[in-house]
């Protein structure tokens, strides 16, 4: 929810924010295709630091990080389009948190287990998408215009207690595993088992229906 509503507002509002530097319509349709860039490279980049690191939460702290600092700068300079070149650049980094959708989705495919678990994490992930696009569609009110304080501050809020969400996220994450590593080292050493043994009952487990909470084999997604 809170990476949705940020996207429905941005979504929506993004050409109408850089044609409130002072552009026309067919300038600021022009100047907005970097935005696209920006949004494709941050993809790219943390879907392979995602990949590469096994991670999950610092990649979308990558991608949060240059809107929240995007906004600040289109808040900071609101009213100075004398700065078109300062403002269109906090506008291009505003584009980056998009991405962050791809990970959170990710994030639920690696660290849900069990069919009914997982079928109803996606239900409510897909619902809380939804719901957080047609509120962010509403954050910039036209009383607001030109600027959209209001609506610049509530991504900010919101992307900043993302943050520590996923901050908080990790840390559980890391503790889970370190316990379940425990477990496992005492698994090893009660039957005799080696590091084979542990990834043979490992791939067994994975196909049983059993839910992260269940399978001590589980290892989550940091």
């Amino acid at each position: 929810m809170a990476a949705s509503i940020p996207n429905g507002a941005l979504s929506n509002f993004s050409n109408i924010i850089i044609r409130n530097f002072g552009y026309t319509s067919k300038q600021t349709l022009i100047l907005s295709t970097p935005g696209g860039a920006v949004a494709a490279l941050m993809t790219l980049f943390i879907g392979w630091y995602a990949d590469k690191k096994k991670e999950r939460m610092i990649p979308i702290i990558f991608a949060l990080v240059p809107t929240i600092v995007g906004s600040a700068i289109l808040i900071g300079l609101n009213g100075h389009n004398d700065k078109k070149g300062v403002l269109l650049f906090g506008a291009y980094l505003t584009f980056s948190h998009g991405s962050s959708l791809s990970i959170i989705y990710a994030y639920n495919a690696s660290n849900t287990s069990g069919h009914t678990k997982k079928s109803t994490v996606n239900a409510i992930t897909l619902a809380a998408f939804s719901l957080g696009n047609i509120i962010g569609s509403e954050i910039f009110l036209p009383k607001d215009a030109p600027a959209y304080i209001p609506g610049k501050v509530a991504i900010m809020i919101l992307l900043t207690a993302m943050l520590f969400v996923c901050f908080l996220l990790r840390w559980i994450n890391v503790r889970l595993n370190a316990k379940r590593k425990a477990r496992i080292e005492e698994e090893k050493r009660q039957r005799g088992w080696t590091d084979a043994d542990v990834q043979r009952e490992r791939e067994r487990h994975a196909f049983a229906d059993m839910t992260d909470k269940e399978n001590i084999y589980f290892e989550y997604m940091a």
